[in-house]
């Protein structure tokens, strides 16, 4: 029996499928994430119905630690929800496709608690630079940290702007 060529629809679905996935996948690296987390949003979101972790696993040639931490780690972002279908034991997950949701749940998962640490820090630099001796290094020092501290305080001041901007 012999396989029909794809048609030209099935080709451009192929090619827009390649080519949203490797875009995302671009982004989550960018962002530090890992390839395979991006691979399973990707899939996600250009999937057409809700998948399986065994679906997924399978589609992407991935293992069991591999897909479960992805899954875990979108989850955490509200990149991805699990959907309930009737009849069916398994969980199945679709992609968060609203924008505003994925940035907000980034900057809450993500940028805050760096933000946060970052006083922590900025504090015990300012200690120690409080112990040096020099005081041209001490000038030096503190002028550094000077800008780090006013760098850290305008991104904490962006967030809340950036929530408020991406309410629906």
């Amino acid at each position: 029996m012999a396989v029909s060529p794809p048609t030209a629809a099935e080709t451009t679905v192929a090619e827009l499928n390649h080519e949203i996935r490797d875009l995302i996948v671009r982004i989550a690296q960018l962002l530090g994430y890992q390839r395979s987390m991006g691979e399973i949003y990707a899939l996600l979101y250009v999937s057409t119905q809700p998948l399986s972790m065994d679906q997924i696993r399978s589609e992407l040639r991935m293992s069991m630690g591999s897909a479960s931490q992805g899954l875990k780690t979108l989850r955490g972002l509200k990149a991805v929800k699990t959907v309930y279908i009737p009849g069916q034991r398994k969980d199945f997950y679709e992609a968060e496709t609203f924008i505003r949701n994925l940035v907000r749940g980034f900057l809450k998962e993500e940028v805050s608690p760096i933000l946060e640490s970052g006083k922590d820090r900025i504090h015990h630099l300012q200690a120690l630079n409080k112990r040096l001796d020099d005081p041209d290094l001490q000038e030096h020092y503190g002028n550094r940290i000077t800008q780090i501290q006013n760098l850290n305080t305008a991104a904490a001041k962006l967030i809340p702007l950036l929530n408020r901007f991406l309410k629906p």
